[in-house]
């Protein structure tokens, strides 16, 4: 049985605390504090073998993850012994002072950050005495680090401790470091002196993360034992004459703090935390102002707190409240985003309305009912810039875009009549409100010009009554279909799991109700119970246990176990790597015949990755087919040839790829054949549009050709199809290359 304290705790708190609470509620646990009712319990339970077993039995998901930490540290270990053996000479000349060794006293893991595959600081006990450090990374930078360290302390007259270390490319050995406190007042002042070096230095290079923990005090010499962030980056940036206030107060703020000395770490900084210490800000009915007011109190030192509407603020042991703000005009709101080459490889956010008329109970736009729309012109100046710029997307953050019909066709109208064939608008939208005039002008859209998100988060009747929604699922559905019947627009739909009275299997109907209307993406998200939500003020009547962080994730209900919730994870992770990558559109539904329905294969495809060891890593794309195909044939071995045929379609529809997967087979074109058909397109162009500046030897490097045995694109009778992919002609919604039947043309090529 795995020993918990032996396997890193950070693994099983979680169903520590669960099991604490629960305890807790049956009034097992003695004591008239926390602490004392803590004590208690880790006496009683945690130190009962038979209560141990039965919390594994009763979670089979920490017993594995505990075996697997168990079996990684046993790796590791094994790498440490054999590597400390093999350079014995070395280690005992550099750390023993020649003294020789022949074992270890003991080895001890997870003295540190993971690294390389589970691998962790561990510290190694020689029995000679001699105590060293194994660090599963190069030690190259601290060695460095070092003689520049101590070439600046030889400069200003003073000396520097010399850490001895011994390096390679993927690990290292240290020397144990003693913590030793000063002898008196001259020692302390060299410490701090030394620790001013090694401040210039952090800042200079841009390191982070050197908080008390990675510096041990050793006497007067201040030694830094964990140099993962060094060297760092810190952004380089100038004020420019003529600024706005909002860009000074932006570069200001980040060069002021965020590039000071602040930034490694190692001064003491006044944070911000649960308690009643320090300075505590809040915000009400705040937005722009508020937060432009505060920045120019704290950047440029401008006015006092007391003067600053919409916030309330703890001034020493008072707290003072300045009132609420009154609502901005959405129009004032600056346009940021005039320089767009800050904003390269991020997502453009624009906002046209604020508010949403919904009572969503878990929403905070459900407690504000105050909607206001920018102006059109703006809005149409604001979106003019983004299409002249061509804007690979621009995601607009509307609770509900829809929700005002007029502002929403003058957008839609606008970005269509001014289309510049390349930005892609990402709108949320309540289906059920989209009604004939916005549907029709939807449909004359070019293809990938507009996405569409659409809340559905659940099916169960008593659930959407239950958090206030109104959507009618019927509608919605209805309106999906014809959209989908379009094929213009991509489609995003959502469901969020932890909702009151939806169990399990009640969000397995939902999931299934959502999956039949073939979206692009079918997002599983999880209730997030927001502070002050009116979510959050029914927590104790629907039994919500959440993580205490943001964004406050539920972890049960009293419909949803933890161990569901678990399962509905692994759920999550083969959606997204099955269903929303799009790689999978022909084989996927033919599993599903096999499991009668989608939400039955998603979870027995966790359950695969899960007892498979596929759970815990990185997969390549082209691994995906490969796993899916051994999955088919665990399940339904008697279609194994069907299943690699259509993974074949599967792989070659998204991959312009020159060597085979493994589950293909051999080629099924002859090179014969290939000469043949690029003879005759070259000459005629039956097929390939865009191709005309091109030779034949380029036509064949942007197109495949594959023969298959099924009629993979039709009902798979055994037949013979030959496919033609072009991947120049992709399809703007899924990215999969434009296909054609060329079976008859290939048939008649040999015969010639």
């Amino acid at each position: 049985m795995p020993d918990f304290n032996h396997y890193n705790n950070a693994i099983s708190e979680r169903i520590f605390i669960l099991s604490i609470h629960e305890q807790k509620a049956k009034g097992n646990l003695k004591g008239n504090t926390s602490e004392e009712q803590y004590d208690y319990y880790e006496k009683k339970y945690l130190n009962n073998a038979t209560y141990i077993k039965s919390l594994l039995q009763e979670y089979p998901e920490l017993k594995r993850l505990l075996e697997l930490k168990n079996n990684s540290t046993q790796r590791a270990e094994c790498e440490i012994r054999k590597s400390l053996y093999a350079e014995k000479e070395q280690i005992q000349k550099i750390f023993c002072d020649g003294r020789k060794f022949s074992g270890t006293v003991g080895i001890y893991m997870a003295k540190g950050d993971i690294h390389r595959g589970g691998r962790s600081v561990a510290k190694v006990e020689l029995d000679n005495g001699t105590i060293l450090y194994y660090k599963p990374h190069s030690l190259d930078k601290n060695i460095k680090y070092q003689e520049l360290y101590n070439y600046l302390c030889r400069k200003t007259g003073i000396s520097c401790k010399m850490v001895r270390y011994l390096s390679h490319d993927s690990y290292g050995w240290e020397e144990k470091i003693e913590n030793i406190p000063c002898k008196n007042e001259s020692e302390v002042e060299h410490y701090y002196f030394r620790m001013g070096i090694h401040l210039f230095l952090g800042y200079a290079l841009g390191a982070t993360d050197l908080h008390g923990e990675n510096i041990i005090a050793h006497g007067e010499y201040p030694v830094i034992i964990d140099m993962e962030t060094y060297p760092g980056y810190l952004k380089q940036q100038s004020e420019k004459d003529g600024s706005s206030v909002e860009e000074k107060i932006n570069k200001s703020t980040e060069i002021k703090l965020a590039n000071s000395v602040i930034h490694t770490g190692m001064l003491p900084v006044l944070t911000w935390g649960r308690g009643n210490r320090g300075v505590l800000i809040s915000a009400m009915g705040t937005e722009e102002k508020t937060f432009h007011d505060l920045l120019e109190y704290y950047i440029d030192g401008k006015g006092s707190l007391g003067e600053i509407r919409g916030i309330a603020y703890r001034d020493g042991e008072e707290i003072r409240h300045n009132g609420w703000r009154e609502l901005m005009n959405l129009s004032e709101i600056p346009f940021v985003y005039q320089h767009l080459e800050e904003f390269e490889n991020r997502i453009i956010y624009y906002e046209s309305s604020r508010g949403c008329p919904f009572s969503c109970s878990y929403c905070l736009s459900s407690i504000d009912k105050k909607l206001r729309f920018r102006d059109l012109e703006l809005v149409k100046k604001e979106l003019q810039f983004f299409i002249d710029h061509k804007v690979p997307q621009v995601k607009f953050v509307d609770r509900t875009f829809n929700c005002k019909h007029d502002h929403a066709m003058t957008v839609w109208r606008y970005i269509k009549e001014h289309d510049n064939g390349i930005t892609n608008f990402h709108f949320e939208v309540a289906a059920d409100l989209l009604n004939e005039e916005e549907m029709e002008l939807i449909k004359t859209m070019r293809p990938g010009l507009i996405q569409l998100e659409i809340g559905v988060q659940s099916t169960n009747l008593d659930t959407i009554r239950e958090i206030h929604r109104t959507m009618k699922f019927e509608q919605v559905a209805e309106v999906v279909r014809r959209i989908n019947s379009y094929g213009n627009v991509h489609q995003h739909l959502d469901l969020i799991a932890g909702l009151p009275y939806e169990d399990y299997e009640s969000f397995g109907k939902s999931f299934d109700d959502v999956y039949a209307l073939e979206p692009e993406q079918l997002q599983l998200g999880f209730l997030k119970v927001l502070k002050g939500s009116y979510m959050e003020e029914k927590r104790d009547d629907y039994g919500l246990v959440y993580k205490g962080m943001p964004p406050y994730e539920v972890l049960y209900t009293k419909w949803l176990p933890y161990e569901d919730t678990l399962r509905l994870k692994g759920i999550e992770e083969m959606v997204e790597t099955y269903y929303n990558s799009r790689q999978f559109c022909y084989t996927l539904p033919y599993l599903i015949r096999h499991f009668k329905r989608p939400f039955t294969l998603f979870e027995k495809l966790a359950e695969y990755y899960e007892e498979n060891g596929l759970d815990t890593l990185s997969h390549a794309r082209t691994a995906r087919y490969e796993i899916l195909y051994d999955f088919a044939r665990f399940y339904d071995a008697e279609r194994c040839e069907a299943y690699k045929q259509l993974l074949t379609l599967d792989f070659y529809l998204r991959e312009n790829a020159k060597s085979r997967p493994l589950f293909a087979g051999d080629e099924r074109i002859s090179k014969e054949e290939f000469r043949l058909f690029y003879d005759r397109e070259d000459e005629e162009r039956r097929y390939l549009e865009n191709y005309e500046n091109m030779e034949k030897r380029q036509l064949r490097k942007m197109t495949h050709i594959e023969r298959f045995s099924y009629d993979v694109l039709g009902d798979m009778k055994e037949e013979e199809c030959v496919l033609l992919f072009d991947y120049q002609n992709r399809n703007p919604l899924d990215h999969q290359a434009k296909v054609f039947c060329v079976t008859e043309e290939i048939r008649e090529l040999c015969k010639q």
